[in-house]
C-alpha cells in the first residue's frame, strides 16, 4: 500500500461523510464495481483518474481538491510539510 493510495481513500471517505450518501451509493453512481471500490477504500489499490473524476462529480467537488488533500496528507505521513495553494 502506497501512502498516496491510503491518503486518497481517507480523503474520499471524509468527503462522503460530509454528504448524506453512503459509500455504496457513491460507488454505484460513479460506476465502480463493489469489489474495486473495496480495494480502493482500503488503500490496497489506487484510484484511477477516471474514477476520481466520477467520484468528485458525485460528491459535487473537483478531482483536484480531492487530490490536493491526498497529496498533502501523504506528504505529511512521509515527513514532508506541504500546504495547499491559496
Amino acid at each position: 500500500m502506497e501512502p498516496i493510495d491510503l491518503a486518497t481513500a481517507e480523503v474520499v471517505k471524509n468527503a462522503i461523510r460530509r454528504t448524506t450518501l453512503s459509500q455504496a451509493t457513491v460507488a454505484k453512481l460513479a460506476g465502480i464495481a463493489p469489489s474495486t471500490w473495496s480495494r480502493r477504500m482500503k488503500g490496497e489499490d489506487g484510484f484511477r483518474v477516471w474514477e476520481l473524476m466520477k467520484v468528485a462529480k458525485v460528491l459535487e467537488t473537483s478531482p483536484g481538491d480531492l487530490m490536493d488533500e491526498a497529496f498533502i496528507a501523504a506528504a505529511k505521513q512521509s515527513g514532508v510539510e506541504l500546504k495547499k495553494a491559496s
